[in-house]
């Protein structure tokens, strides 16, 4: 018989009221124990966005067992929802092996390979759901197609698809969204308001309309719009992301408290995702009293779980008890979740092979993601391995070339001075980007390339764009063994997915840093200081120091001396960062990776 606690749990999930039904469904969690109740407390979990709880529930539910299907579904919608498309896919494959048939399902399996960045498998999961019996389906299906060929740099078809879909009863304010995101990403910042203004005078609550139409402001310079949007976000919007883009840009523009800001968003609903998303920027401040408060605050709203663990490993880890990191970890009974913070730990206190244990953990769940292959990478270089040698090798991997010997296959001479000032004056910030590497300096907004469709700056794209795809045609006579994170994780057509400048005075550098989402990055020099020399690391881009602690201290194996016209092409797993320099004049870059394709539209 359940108990009054668990009948109240029910009750508040069956009411919408997630909150509560979360917090009924933890307090009485071990005491569960009818498929029912582990099933609804998973889905009132998985709503509240505490992820790691739901999946317990259903790990619970399964009881080791060939789970059903209702908990394979709901499991890749959790996976979907923490970003884990490549997951949900393969959960979605499975159900349709198992016999499915629900139409909707192969639109679900295309939306997750989209999600993880597979566009073109994507393509070919959506055909059945274009043949769909179902009305809606097929229309969702066309709308997913229409944003696979923008994602593929098919913007004219994609235009005209989502223009077709428009004219639709079913989804055209969704086509009429979308349509406002592609003129978004190809800098028509003037139709992409009017796009969006109509869309939200038919849906004002839409969280994902609000941050576009923000996005819009901040990129094309709008300081006063976009103040007035973020005036009273803290308290209005429930989407993270939404707040995240904000805050910064209150960071970059020097417009306010940024902590203040987040604590403003945190008292407002103490929701799990804005606790995490504003300690990540506590702990990036390295502010340690500010994050033992929010620690306390949380465990008073939700208890000590998974997401307070992670909180505090941070806390230990900037008070410098990595000791302590390996004990909590080690207690937890969601010790899955805490292999980033282990691995930091180990290494910190010298312990290779057990950072080499973590790393390996963390790239069995996060297979691709080039910051935990770079984890794996220097704990390979920490034992000595011989592996680290070929995974890491400079002089067959790093790629220097002179863009200005190439000048005429851009279609005429790039005049570098003109390119300079036109990526210079894309620099409204004032100061840099809160969770990114450079420090003192500026970095534009929105693609660089993508939205930038005129001038010199369109010029230098296209010559980027040629010689990177004959550096990759080089990576591939490497003979590389498929194992190897450049052949294992190669996309099916490595496209710039995204770009960006860097603008710095003497005192910028960049922290140590890798591409998470990249597979070959790579940067041009637009303009140099005339200081920079080879006699000297100043303004040096190095190669090869990771940016955590390693009890033996791991320097720098390779550097480039940057030079106007210079492009220099890496995998995106390598360590990188930047020396400051001395004087008064400035290093401007045009920066950007090569991988999946770009799924913004």
């Amino acid at each position: 018989m359940s108990s009054s606690a668990e009948q109240r749990a029910l009750q508040a999930l069956q009411q919408g009221r997630i909150a509560e039904a979360c917090q009924l469904f933890a307090s009485i969690a071990p005491s569960l124990r009818t498929r029912k109740s582990l099933f609804a407390a998973a889905v009132a979990f998985a709503s509240g966005s505490r992820f790691a709880e739901a999946l317990g529930m259903l790990q619970r539910l399964d009881g080791g067992q060939q789970p059903d299907v209702e908990s394979l579904n709901l499991r890749a919608d959790i996976c979907v929802q923490m970003g884990r498309n490549r997951d949900a896919a393969a959960i979605y494959s499975e159900l349709l092996q198992r016999g499915q048939t629900d139409d909707a399902l192969h639109y679900k399996l295309a939306q997750a390979l989209f999600g993880a960045g597979a566009v073109e498998p994507a393509q070919e999961a959506l055909e059945p759901a274009l043949r769909a019996k179902t009305g809606q389906t097929r229309t969702q299906a066309k709308l997913l197609k229409a944003r696979c060929e923008a994602a593929l740099g098919h913007l004219d078809q994609a235009q005209v698809q989502l223009e077709k879909l428009q004219k639709n009863g079913q989804l055209k304010d969704v086509a009429q969204y979308r349509l406002a995101r592609l003129a978004l990403h190809r800098g028509d910042y003037a139709k992409a308001e009017k796009l969006l203004a109509a869309f939200l005078r038919k849906q004002p609550n839409s969280e994902p309309a609000h941050q576009a139409m923000l996005l819009s402001h901040i990129y094309s310079g709008k300081t006063a719009q976009a103040q007035a949007t973020i005036k009273q976000l803290p308290e209005r919007a429930n989407d993270v992301e939404t707040l995240a883009i904000a805050g910064d840009y209150v960071h970059e523009m020097g417009l306010g408290d940024v902590f203040e800001y987040w604590q403003r968003a945190w008292v407002h609903r103490h929701d799990p995702a804005v606790y995490r998303a504003y300690m990540t920027r506590l702990i990036a401040r390295r502010d340690i009293e500010g994050v033992r408060v929010l620690l306390d605050e949380y465990a008073a709203a939700h208890r000590r779980d998974g997401l307070w663990e992670w909180g505090q490993m941070n806390w230990l880890r900037l008070t410098g008890d990595h000791q302590g990191i390996v004990d909590l970890a080690g207690a937890s009974n969601m010790s899955e979740l805490h292999h980033e913070s282990s691995c930091l730990a180990h290494f910190a206190l010298g312990r290779y092979d057990k950072a080499l244990s973590d790393a390996m953990a963390l790239n069995n769940q996060f297979p691709s993601d080039q910051y935990f292959i770079a984890m794996l990478l220097t704990a390979l270089r920490c034992l000595d391995d011989p592996r680290y040698g070929q995974l890491v090798n400079y002089d067959a991997m790093l790629y220097e070339v002179d863009l200005k010997d190439l000048d005429a296959e851009a279609g005429g001479a790039i005049d570098w001075t003109a390119l300079a000032g036109e990526v210079a004056a894309l620099h409204k910030m004032q100061d840099s980007p809160m969770l990114q590497s450079v420090k003192s300096g500026t970095q534009s907004p929105g693609n660089l390339f993508t939205a930038n469709r005129q001038g010199a700056i369109v010029q230098l794209g296209r010559l980027i764009e040629r010689q990177a795809q004959r550096v990759f045609a080089q990576v591939s006579e490497l003979n590389q063994p498929q194992e190897h994170p450049l052949r294992m994780f190669r996309p099916q057509r490595p496209m710039m997915h995204a770009s960006w400048s860097i603008q710095a005075a003497a005192a910028t550098y960049h922290e140590s840093h890798v591409h998470s989402k990249g597979w070959f990055s790579g940067t041009c020099y637009l303009d140099v200081p005339s200081v920079l020399s080879n006699d000297s690391a100043d303004g040096q881009l190095v190669f090869g120091e990771p940016p955590f602690e390693t009890k033996d201290k791991l320097t720098a194996e390779a550097q480039v001396l940057p030079e106007v016209g210079k492009l220099v092409l890496f995998p995106s797993y390598f360590w990188h960062g930047t020396r400051s320099f001395t004087g008064s004049e400035r290093r401007l870059v045009a920066a950007f990776d090569f991988g999946a394709p770009d799924c913004f539209v």
